[in-house]
């Protein structure tokens, strides 16, 4: 009879030496991988990044329409009025909101009929000649209860 153990060592090696050609092989894979998405994202930085959107002058080769002697259509022209109104009412719209924010309520005045009392009210230890020589007023309405 031959003997397990000598077997299993060499089995327990063989195995260990796919595990590691196994290791070296994902390792290879991920540097890979890593490279890739590296340029990936590169390209993407280019494609869509700032330098995307520089401008790019205008070649002399290229061809261009020239629209300036046509004139619109009925339908067009129509469309056009439509939109510039609809501009309009929108502008006016913002504008009308935006006056209605800025008043403010104001203050009804006091019935004509309550008895009104005026008093003037001066600092204390001030000649009243020199507050006379002062211009306007400030007046104000209590109502008392």
């Amino acid at each position: 009879m031959v003997s397990t153990q000598p077997l299993e060592a060499a089995d327990k090696e063989a195995y260990e030496a796919l595990l590691s050609d196994k290791d070296a092989i994902i390792a290879q894979k991920e540097a890979k991988i890593n490279s890739l998405e590296q340029r990936v994202s590169y390209l993407e930085r280019q494609l869509y990044g700032k330098k995307a959107e520089k401008f790019i002058k205008p070649d002399a080769q290229d061809r261009w329409l020239d629209f300036e002697g046509f004139d619109m259509l009925p339908r067009e022209a129509e469309a056009a009025e439509e939109a510039e109104k609809e501009l309009k009412a929108t502008r006016e719209a913002i504008i009308a909101r935006k006056k209605a924010r800025r008043q403010h309520p104001t203050r009804k005045s006091l019935p004509e009929n309550l008895a009104r009392e005026e008093v003037h009210i001066y600092p204390e230890g001030n000649n009243l000649e020199e507050w006379a020589l002062l211009p306007g007023e400030d007046v104000a309405e209590l109502l008392m209860h």
